[in-house]
């Protein structure tokens, strides 16, 4: 099946799965992006590797589409929202601010984070490492335990699926993962890449993030 949203009621709340690497929870107005790393490309090309400059504006163009589309009132970032410290890159996330300026923005704090904490921009809001929203708990690691009373959603893993051909034939496609108390969040950044999830969750649902849609398979072995 291919589509473009997925709904799928998870911890008693309804959520939008979309084929952008991104969720949305209608009745909390709030957009999920998880793991973008603002600044990443500058700093590669910064070191000498060739990685196309316009995969850096497309974070820009997802998240304004996004927003357009879902009209949020907040986004909360599950952490890795920058990559390493302050670079021009970073306006980016300035130049949403001021295309959406009634638009809550944000932060559980992630490793990639850190350095750039004590000089994050007066918009965005820094929440704890677990924030808690009613039942639903947001981290960007995945919980030492999950407690049954909540339910868990993070990022960090970069989760994909790999499919295989019988030719042989492999696509690696980043992937939502989730079970009845944990939905794990696909890297959003277009440049991030991504790892087959064959130790975390490995009898979780599986919903590919292709360019064309969602694609959802069941019964399927990760590699």
């Amino acid at each position: 099946m291919m589509t473009a949203q997925l709904e799928v009621s998870l911890g008693g709340t309804q959520w939008i799965l979309d084929h952008r690497k991104a969720a949305y929870l209608p009745a909390h107005k709030l957009l999920l992006l998880s793991d973008v790393h603002l600044g990443k490309v500058q700093h590669f090309r910064k070191n000498g590797i060739a990685v196309p400059a316009q995969a850096a504006s497309q974070n820009l163009s997802l998240m304004q589409s996004l927003l357009t589309d879902y009209q949020a009132t907040t986004v909360l970032f599950l952490g890795d929202l920058f990559h390493s410290r302050d670079n021009t890159e970073h306006q980016l996330l300035e130049q949403m601010h001021q295309s959406f300026p009634h638009v809550q923005l944000a932060l559980v704090p992630g490793n990639h984070d850190e350095s750039m904490l004590k000089q994050l921009p007066a918009f965005l809001q820094l929440t704890n490492p677990s924030h808690q929203l009613g039942n639903m708990l947001f981290s960007h690691h995945p919980p030492p335990s999950f407690q049954k009373q909540y339910f868990h959603c993070y990022g960090h893993l970069h989760p994909a699926v790999e499919v295989r051909g019988r030719a042989r034939q492999r696509m690696k496609f980043p992937a939502f993962l989730f079970t009845a108390n944990a939905l794990v969040m696909p890297a959003f950044g277009q440049f991030t890449g991504s790892v087959a999830a064959n130790q975390h969750l490995p009898h979780a649902n599986q919903v590919l993030c292709t360019p064309e849609g969602l694609w959802c398979i069941e019964n399927h072995k990760f590699s």
